[in-house]
C-alpha cells in the first residue's frame, strides 16, 4: 500500500532518498499547478547539495522555486 501511494515506512529517515522524491514532487507540482511553489522541509534537509539539486531542477523545468528550510546548526558535509 505504501508503495502505491509513494508513501515510505515511518522508521526511515525523513532525508532518505530525498533528491528522488523532491524531484518527483517538483515534476508533479509544475505539471498541474501554474502557481508558485515553496518547498518545505525541516532541518533534516539542510543540505547545500539536496538545495543545489533543487534549484538545478527547478531551472531545468523553468520554474522558480522558493526554499524554507529549517537551519541545521550542526555541520553537514555535502
Amino acid at each position: 500500500m505504501h508503495q502505491a501511494l509513494g508513501l515510505r515506512a515511518g522508521s526511515q529517515h525523513s532525508a532518505c532518498e530525498s533528491e528522488y522524491h523532491i524531484e518527483r514532487a517538483l515534476g508533479t507540482a509544475c505539471a498541474v499547478s501554474a502557481a508558485p511553489l515553496l518547498l518545505r522541509a525541516d532541518s533534516g534537509f539542510c543540505s547545500q547539495h539536496l538545495i543545489a539539486r533543487t534549484l538545478e531542477q527547478a531551472a531545468r523545468l523553468g520554474r522558480q522555486v522558493d526554499l524554507l528550510i529549517k537551519w541545521n546548526s550542526t555541520p553537514i558535509l555535502g
